[in-house]
């Protein structure tokens, strides 16, 4: 047992100096310092190990002397330290241990900041062995977290509820929770990991994070690094989550490394649920039973854009991402290889008739399913896969399989070395398909739809790799080579692949300038800058986020003179079109000859004094796609 007393008569004993304000140094013990500092004062530990226990109620800095100043648990379930009902307090430089039978830290009604604390052998039988946080706000840096417990709670690490938590360049290691949260556990509270690294922590789900989260919170995973983290259930409690289990509010995860995580049921890197976006991040070697390294459940818009994702597997469903549920999801922009599944190696989406998303602008290659779908498996549910490139795809049966009422739209993507024929449809399911290349692929008429383009694609040589962009070279068949009714940004008859559309350039550097995010002139090699903005291009010539879009009132598709800025004109309230003369009434779109209509029709303008001219909803949709 280590003891400490202001009675320093040998090198073996500790002693605490308190310094007010006015400078003046006094020796007293840690219980009686931390009494009598007020607002203002700094507390200074000398080296060594203190059987603490301790309680901060005033707005003190409390810090260490050295790198071995250690506040330790007197047991008992007391927390090695406590701030209550303070404001503006700072801890730093100290070793905080809960001895293996106690939290760390209890920070309660309180605003902290922690700077350079290591938190050891912390214990509780609930929730957060290390830190646990109740209404408060807590920014932290530099901060290491070792071999916590949460025994039969949640959040080793940490447990924050009805708070605002900022964490920086921060490492927690070795947490195991037997609930929720192997690293942290986050209710209702705002927060921030920059930089951190969560390594080898285990829970029932949320292997490393488990954020569960009100309409007005978010959680942000920014440059974070989730390794080696597992959820393995519990009773009542599915394995889903190995990295992280994010839930409610907006969610969001940019620039991370996700590897080597496993959730013994969904998401084996993560598992989002509702709103929010996964971009820019990397996912390698993460494993699940469904979404190997994502999976998405009840959807509401998420983005799934810009990542790179590598040999991730999926014993079920999905080997990349799995969807499930109901909802409306994006999956653009990625980089995606050798990667697989049971059914749909690199996508497989199932759930009710309400569950709808897009597949585009994506890279796929060396992708396989031991069963059915190497690319994609949908079941009960529609997709639009639209702009891919899919290289390199093994599977049992197809490489684009829709099931049990399933809907699949495929359009204008280019299959690669198939080894079988692409696509299929149960009886009860439909696959819509026109526009796409086929090359090295086994042909049949069924797996082949409408219009497709048999040739080769040229494309880079090199490997199926990820650093492999698989970019067509210009002059090859994919250039130019679409739907001739579909337009790429510049104007161009749509490309076939990843790199054609109208929203490519979101995602590649098409004009070879070695900008994506941030380039004004998406199509000048000679330019990045802002210029005056084009209404209803797609295109952000002037880098403020939004585009020009037609203010479209009443709905019907077409939007009046009026001009507006939206992220995209295929929001609601704005369009691409324009020309409805009478935008508060969504039957009458771009005539207002008072000549009664045919019920429910909208018409493309008159023929002249004999009369006018009907033609159905057709002629509008043609003009807003070569619009568009």
């Amino acid at each position: 047992m280590i003891w400490w007393s202001c009675l320093c008569t040998s090198g073996s004993l500790a002693s605490a100096g308190v310094t007010p304000s006015d400078e003046e140094e006094v020796l007293l013990e840690l219980d009686e310092a931390l009494a009598g500092a007020v607002d203002g004062d700094t507390v200074v530990l000398r080296d060594g190990g203190y059987i603490a226990g301790s309680q901060i109620r005033a707005s003190i800095t409390l810090r260490g002397e050295g790198d071995q100043t250690r506040l330790v648990s007197p047991g008992g379930g007391v927390p090695a330290l406590r701030v209550v009902g303070a404001e503006d307090v700072v801890v730093r430089d100290l070793v905080l241990d809960g001895d293996g039978g106690a939290r760390s830290l209890l920070i309660d009604s309180s605003s902290v900041v922690l700077e350079r604390v290591t938190f050891r052998q912390g214990a509780a039988p609930y929730d957060g062995g290390h830190l646990y946080v109740r209404n408060s706000e807590v920014s932290g840096s530099d901060l290491t977290f070792v071999n916590p417990v949460a025994v039969a709670g949640n959040g080793a690490h940490v447990y924050a509820i009805d708070s605002t938590l900022d964490l920086k360049a921060s490492v927690f290691r070795n947490g195991t929770a037997g609930g929720l949260g192997g690293a942290l556990h986050l209710r209702n509270t705002h927060t921030v990991l920059e930089g951190c690294s969560l390594v080898g922590n285990v829970a029932a789900a949320g292997g490393g994070v488990y954020a569960i989260g009100g309409l007005d919170t978010t959680t942000t995973l920014f440059d974070v690094q989730l390794l080696t983290n597992s959820a393995i259930g519990a009773d009542g409690i599915p394995a889903d989550g190995g990295g992280a289990y994010l839930t409610g509010g907006t969610p969001r995860v940019e620039l991370a490394r996700v590897e080597g995580n496993e959730a013994a049921r969904a998401g084996g890197g993560v598992l989002l649920v509702g709103e929010g976006a996964i971009t820019a991040s990397h996912f390698e070697a993460n494993v699940a039973a469904g979404g190997g390294a994502v999976a998405l459940r009840d959807p509401s818009h998420p983005q799934i854009w810009t990542n790179t994702f590598r040999g991730n597997t999926a014993s079920d469903l999905g080997g990349t991402l799995g969807v499930e549920g109901s909802g409306r999801f994006d999956v653009a922009g990625n980089r995606i290889c050798a990667t697989s599944a049971t059914d749909g190696g690199t996508l497989a989406v199932q759930g009710s008739e309400d569950l709808a998303g897009t597949f585009r602008h994506n890279v796929v290659s060396d992708t396989a399913a031991t069963a059915s779908g190497s690319s994609v498996w949908v079941r009960t549910a529609q997709l639009t896969m639209e702009q891919n490139t899919v290289v390199g795809a093994t599977s049992a049966f197809r490489g684009v399989v829709a099931e049990t009422g399933a809907l699949a739209t495929v359009r204008n993507n280019a299959f690669v070395d198939h080894d079988g024929p692409v696509l299929f449809a149960q009886t009860d399911s439909v696959v819509e398909a026109a526009w796409n290349l086929l090359h090295a692929a086994e042909r049949t008429v069924d797996a082949e739809g409408d219009d497709p383009v048999l040739a080769d694609p040229q494309l880079a040589a090199g490997d199926l790799d990820c650093a492999n962009p698989l970019v067509p070279a210009a002059g090859t068949p994919m250039v130019d080579g679409g739907d001739p009714d579909r337009f790429d940004a510049d104007g161009t008859r749509s490309d076939l692949g990843a790199t054609g559309g109208t929203d490519a350039h979101r995602f590649y550097d098409l004009d070879g300038d070695g900008v994506v995010a941030g380039d004004c002139a998406p199509f000048d090699p000679d330019s990045t800058e802002p210029s005056g903005e084009v209404p209803a291009d797609r295109i952000d010539q002037d880098c403020d986020g939004s585009d020009l879009c037609y203010v479209d009132a009443d709905g019907d598709g077409v939007g009046s003179a009026d001009l507006t800025p939206a992220p995209s004109c295929d929001d609601a309230g704005v369009s691409f079109a324009t020309g409805d003369c009478d935008d508060a009434d969504p039957g009458r779109a771009a005539t207002c000859d008072d000549t009664a209509p045919p019920p429910d029709s909208w018409f493309c303008g008159s023929a002249g004094a004999g009369g006018s001219l009907w033609l159905p909803v057709v002629c509008l949709a043609l003009v807003r796609r070569r619009t568009s």
